[in-house]
């Protein structure tokens, strides 16, 4: 599902993120970006951080199994398991997909600042990222 909805999210981050540098409302954000395909400045990293989210139900479900007790009802592991678990799950996912967001943010970012089709890949991104830390 998260793949399907990548080319609106993309549409959407782009936007966003002009507008939060801009400052002008969404209609005329949108005017202003110019080009169709300017427009889908960093779709693969969205689309890989869509794909992530299922990563965050396998983690829930792989640590609630570890941490239920062996004396538990079958199926029903106790609260504080379920708790951990979920809390477990999310550091576990944003580990993977923070990253991910920051790059897919900067590469958005530097699209706003570059004429139409000459805006830095995901990887000249990552570089970037990398020199200024």
């Amino acid at each position: 599902a998260g793949l399907c909805i990548s080319p609106v999210t993309t549409l959407l981050s782009r936007v966003k993120v002009q507008q939060q540098l801009t400052g002008q409302s969404f209609v005329a954000t949108a005017r202003s970006i110019g080009s169709l395909a300017s427009l889908f400045t960093g779709l693969a990293m969205t689309a890989l951080f869509e794909s992530t989210r299922g990563g965050y139900m396998l983690a829930y479900c792989l640590l609630k199994q570890a941490l239920t007790p062996s004396g538990s009802a079958k199926g029903e592991p106790p609260l504080w398991a379920r708790t951990a678990a979920g809390a477990g799950a999310n550091v576990v996912t944003w580990c993977v997909v923070y990253p991910i967001d920051v790059v897919r943010n900067v590469q958005v970012a530097h699209a706003a600042a570059h004429p139409a089709g000459q805006a830095p890949g995901w990887l000249a991104c990552v570089r970037a990222l990398l020199r200024e830390d």
